[in-house]
């Protein structure tokens, strides 16, 4: 996992890739997340969150 620019990039395994491949006729290698859509993913029933918006 690799953080560029505050954004969180997660490799895809073949198998990923494969499933992205068949749903969308695109490839892809890996799948960037801003640090809030993680966490959304995640936790999705954290409201909560006091550092959000004080960009």
């Amino acid at each position: 996992m690799e953080q560029d620019q505050g954004s969180i990039q997660l490799p895809l395994t073949p198998a990923q890739q494969e499933q992205i491949l068949r749903a969308t006729g695109m490839t892809a290698e890996a799948l960037t997340l801003r640090p809030e859509e993680l966490e959304d993913r995640i936790a999705p029933g954290m409201a909560y969150r006091p550092w959000h918006g004080l960009d």
